[in-house]
């Protein structure tokens, strides 16, 4: 049962997420993911990647500077995200025009920061009139 569990969470941090376009792993790590049954890479190839740069300090440099803007990128397009589900909650939304006079209930909020009310408890009060803006 844990081992399912392992490769379950295994298989959601390498998939890609479709809101951002990367996985977490990319995000944090900055490369693709790479599989053992996907290393088909060729030692030349490897080689000729790691002499492009002149020496590990500046190649780590350069690849600390693409992660961050990997990550920038990322949160850009969360932000765009999070902006428009908002746009579209805040479309659904409509405006309530009290009066003086008018009978309103008020949240508990005591109750809803527990978080653990029961199926009966009230979880308004009043009704109270509103008598002042």
């Amino acid at each position: 049962m844990a081992q399912n569990l392992i490769n379950a969470l295994w298989a959601d941090r390498v998939s890609s997420k479709k809101s951002i376009g990367l996985s977490p792993f990319q995000i944090v790590y900055g490369v693709d993911t790479v599989f053992p049954s996907s290393l088909t890479i060729s030692v030349m190839k490897l080689l000729q990647e790691a002499g492009s740069e002149e020496n590990d300090i500046q190649r780590r440099i350069s690849h600390m500077i693409h992660l961050q803007k990997t990550r920038d990128e990322v949160f850009e397009k969360t932000s765009k995200l999070h902006d428009m589900i908002k746009k579209i909650y805040d479309q659904k939304t409509k405006e309530d025009n009290f009066q003086i006079g008018d009978v309103v209930l008020r949240w508990d909020t005591k109750n809803k920061d527990r978080g653990k009310h029961g199926k009966f408890e009230n979880l308004w009060k009043g009704p109270y009139q509103i008598s002042v803006f």
